[in-house]
């Protein structure tokens, strides 16, 4: 979750009391009021479009058929890619270890991140 990768690329410490806290992950986000409330990857787009500037987390995949602008993300090599630039290459090496994904959609998918892996480019 977005929450998760906030912990993972930003930890709270001592250096960044201002980081992302480790018990804010996987927890929902109490936004600030004056944030647009857009739930659901539909309604995101439509925030997203709608409001010039507006930074929102949606599936790559909605992003991609809305024409959005991407963020590229490091990964485990250093390179900064979006999900794109990573193409089927960065699928592969995701896929190359599935131990944490469940065996069922209803599984838990909590320790399931695919984010800071290791990948070409």
């Amino acid at each position: 979750s977005i929450t998760h990768y906030l912990h993972a690329q930003c930890p709270e410490s001592p250096d960044e009391p201002k980081g992302w806290p480790e018990d804010k992950a996987a927890s929902k986000i109490e936004w600030d009021p004056t944030t647009n409330a857009c739930d659901g990857s539909g309604p995101m787009t439509t925030c997203i479009r709608e409001n010039e500037g507006a930074i929102g987390y949606i599936d790559a995949a909605h992003g991609h058929e809305a024409d959005l602008k991407e963020i590229k993300l490091k990964n485990g090599d250093g390179f900064f890619l979006t999900s794109k630039e990573a193409g089927i290459d960065g699928v592969q090496a995701a896929a190359a270890d599935l131990s944490t994904v469940p065996s069922t959609a209803f599984g838990d998918f909590t320790n399931v991140a695919y984010y800071n892996m290791k990948g070409p480019k």
